[in-house]
């Protein structure tokens, strides 16, 4: 079985599958040489398969995911295009249809973006540099399919929970039930070149979960996925899973904070936001994390949500009362001023005491 995996978001990318082997993963930035791009084409695809010595007649089924909010641009529907349809081989149960009753007439009413915004609004978001290139796309463009990042939701999840909370909550249910482990993907229907494959689109979360698990050493896992997208809240942010054999369950948001922490704070130090993470994780051993307390070690309600600003904040105003030098706060040139370095540090100390917890 060939199976295609296409992720449309932010480090686009496209992986081939024969019988549960990864044969190929190709992101699109190493030909486009555009950081972090966005978005597929036909040629993208073709690429990756010819690679593999294999052609879209080949392909069986695909799964698709994007960023969260992230929307689907369809420069030649002719091409390349996904649609709300379901095909007679979409035989993996879904809750989303099965026991919610959300067809595809009602999940299109989920269709929500980001882009759309940001185009419509010429917004300065300091990510807007990094979809110039979606931009004219946009434009030009056929048609633009929503995010669809709507799954299932549990009423447990509503409830503001510290960290220790949410550990207490006996969530065996959830191990019993298929409701919502097979409840975080959707049928759809990928065209390529005039050709109908029977596709699913997956929450962007649980495509992270699924990544890490799947392709790990272990047949039980406990899995925590998390990045700065909904704010740390619901699982926009990400979430805990429990991985055993071939099955992922959802078991709850964390409401944790902390790539929202990378965010803000490598934008303090002075990085672009898309790049802010992994730099600052650089750029932390070469200071102190003096700035550092045990009391910020949570998740938003842990810390009656202090927030990422309000932390990078209160330690710089810490550090003002430590006497640091701030003129050089944000250089870049002076990256490695002590109020650079022990900024990154502090942060990189909060992060992983957050995760240890």
């Amino acid at each position: 079985m060939i199976i295609l995996g296409l992720q449309f978001g932010h480090d686009a990318s496209v992986t081939v599958l024969k019988d549960g082997e990864v044969l190929l993963c190709y992101e699109v930035e190493r030909t486009s040489r555009i950081k972090h791009v966005m978005g597929l084409g036909i040629e993208d695809i073709e690429l990756a398969l010819e690679d593999v010595g294999l052609q879209i007649q080949d392909v069986d089924y695909a799964s698709i995911t994007s960023t969260q909010l992230i929307e689907y641009i369809i420069m030649d529907e002719s091409q390349l295009d996904i649609k709300l349809e379901i095909l007679p081989e979409h035989n993996l149960p879904c809750t989303m249809i099965d026991k919610l009753k959300i067809y595809p007439e009602k999940m299109s009413e989920y269709s929500s973006g980001w882009l759309d915004y940001l185009f419509k609004n010429n917004n300065p978001h300091s990510l807007a540099k990094h979809v110039k290139h979606l931009k004219d796309k946009y434009e030009k463009s056929d048609g633009m399919r929503g995010s669809y990042e709507h799954f299932v939701w549990c009423d447990v999840w509503e409830k503001r929970l510290k960290l220790k909370e949410i550990s207490e909550i006996n969530f065996n249910k959830f191990f019993t039930s298929d409701e919502v482990s097979q409840g975080f993907h959707y049928p759809f229907c990928l065209q390529l070149k005039g050709k109908k494959i029977p596709a699913y689109i997956f929450a962007h979360h649980y495509a992270h979960a699924a990544y890490s698990y799947f392709s790990s050493p272990f047949e039980d896992a406990a899995i925590i996925s998390h990045d700065g997208g909904g704010g740390g809240l619901g699982y926009g942010g990400g979430m805990f899973y429990y991985g055993r054999k071939n099955r992922l369950f959802p078991i709850s948001p964390h409401n944790l904070y902390i790539g929202q922490v990378y965010d803000e704070t490598g934008l303090k130090v002075g990085f672009d936001l898309a790049g802010a993470s992994g730099k600052l994780m650089g750029l932390s051993a070469y200071g102190k994390a003096r700035f550092f307390s045990f009391e910020d070690v949570g998740n938003w309600y842990d810390v009656d949500q202090l927030g990422p600003e309000k932390w990078a904040q209160k330690c710089v105003e810490l550090a003002r009362r430590m006497n640091y030098d701030l003129s050089n706060l944000g250089s870049k040139e002076k990256i490695l001023d002590p109020i650079n370095v022990d900024l990154a540090s502090s942060a990189q100390k909060l992060v992983e005491e957050i995760m240890l917890y």
